[in-house]
């Protein structure tokens, strides 16, 4: 339908409420209109239909002249409304064409039978609509409810493994710090040793520097008594000299204190040195994993090598036997139109050809018999292989076992403790695992 409107009016308050029943309203006022959504409750023949609805807003601020709007409308039932009637002047808006008589009775009778066979075709359709809705509600609910708890498992899943490995994480850690201690603790009292020798060297030289100073103080004063006395000169001359050569023996004792305690000193630096050098366990760890991705690094070089040397020499037997193929065509090529001028040639062109069938069948043998050696080495390589997978397996079995006796200390019946060489445990370990080969014989 066509909605008209009248000429010289502002339209600045004026609402329509339109009553939406399907089709593409949302195209028709998606640029110009604010749209808000709205329920209707509408009262036919003492039933009440409810619709969904939309309510359109329409502020044009400016002047319209006579003309009509092409708003093209599908599937809507329209209750217009005005909110300024003096913009119109009268109690009824003529100037829209559809569905309202110009009086005061209101709408005809069929026009209100139709809107009730409407309404309740679009009451149905929406309950209709609304189950559909209820039903998808409650299976995105139930899928909901199922992904949620797929999720709680998860998670108390990752927090377990997060768990076990935090704990498994802690014991080596704690081995490891068990190790350094132990070694910490042997170099902090072998430190504690050397320094207490140390400081008593420095208490006896202090003590020896003590006692000279008094009789250095003994010595003088005694010098200055004999040299008061005027009588005694020769005395007081060889007092002095007994003097001086205590002095200097002392002198002596003090140089060799200090070489002492020089040497003490660099043994004590060059033990530091020693320890400094000594790597703990966990450079230990780095180094052999450093190792260990140096040796797997030169393994994938050393395979792919291998490789590229397996397929230059298969390209090149082929080679070789595409140009033997090649050449052995061009030869009977050849030989053919010599071979077909008589019989005698044809015989000889016949027997040629024989000869090179042999030729041909018997590289074939040598070609099978080759594969044939090759699949049976490779055969007896896996087997070796599975050999040595069960004895490393074994080995692995044992050390672990005997690391676990060893770090329990259990001791033998007659007090001491089990001591066995680890070139013993690998030979226990290789010697004791049954072979392959022996079991299947």
């Amino acid at each position: 339908m066509t909605i008209g409107v009248i000429s010289d009016f502002r339209l600045d308050d004026l609402a329509i409420d339109l009553s939406v029943t399907g089709g593409e309203w949302h195209k028709i006022v998606s640029s110009y209109f604010a749209v808000s959504y709205s329920i209707h409750f509408m009262i036919f023949s003492r039933r009440v239909m409810i619709s969904v609805g939309a309510q359109i807003r329409l502020n044009f601020g400016r002047r319209f002249r006579s003309r009509q709007l092409p708003l093209k409308f599908t599937n809507f039932d329209t209750a217009i409304s005005r909110r300024r009637r003096s913009y119109f002047g009268c109690q009824r808006w003529s100037s829209v064409q559809h569905g309202f008589r110009a009086g005061p009775a209101g709408r005809r009778p069929s026009i209100v039978r139709e809107d009730q066979d409407s309404w309740q075709f679009k009451n149905s359709k929406n309950i209709n609509l609304r189950g559909r809705l209820e039903n998808q509600l409650d299976h995105t609910k139930s899928v909901a409810h199922q992904k949620l708890h797929d999720l709680t498992k998860l998670i108390d899943f990752e927090k377990e493994l997060y768990q076990r490995r935090t704990s498994y994480d802690c014991a080596e850690k704690d081995a490891d710090q068990k190790q350094i201690l132990v070694l910490l603790n042997k170099k902090v009292e072998l430190l504690k040793e050397l320094l207490s020798q140390r400081d008593e060297i420095k208490k006896s030289e202090q003590e020896f520097k003590d006692r000279c100073k008094k009789e250095a103080a003994s010595f003088e004063e005694e010098k200055r008594r004999l040299n008061s006395l005027s009588g005694c000169n020769g005395n007081v001359e060889n007092g002095l000299s007994s003097v001086q050569m205590k002095r200097d023996e002392t002198d002596e004792a003090l140089s060799k204190v200090r070489q002492n305690l020089a040497s003490v000193s660099r043994e004590i630096s060059r033990i530091e040195r020693k320890l400094d050098e000594i790597p703990s366990n966990l450079e230990l760890n780095q180094y052999r994993r450093r190792f260990i991705e140096l040796y797997n690094q030169i393994s994938t070089l050393q395979k792919e090598l291998k490789k590229f040397y397996i397929l230059y020499n298969t390209l090149c037997d082929h080679k070789s036997h595409l140009e033997k193929e090649i050449n052995l065509m061009n030869s009977i090529f050849d030989l053919y139109d010599a071979g077909m001028q008589g019989d005698q040639h044809k015989m000889q062109f016949v027997e040629q050809l024989e000869q090179i069938q042999d030729g041909i069948y018997q590289t074939k043998l040598k070609v099978s018999r080759k594969l044939a050696d090759d699949t049976s080495n490779c055969d007896e390589l896996k087997e070796m292989y599975k050999e040595l997978t069960d004895r490393r397996r074994f080995y692995y079995k044992v050390v672990s076992d005997f690391r676990g006796k060893m770090t329990d200390g259990k001791l033998q019946p007659n007090g001491t403790k089990i001591s066995l060489s680890f070139d013993n445990v690998v030979s226990i370990a290789f010697g004791s695992v049954p072979s392959r080969r022996k079991r299947q014989v």
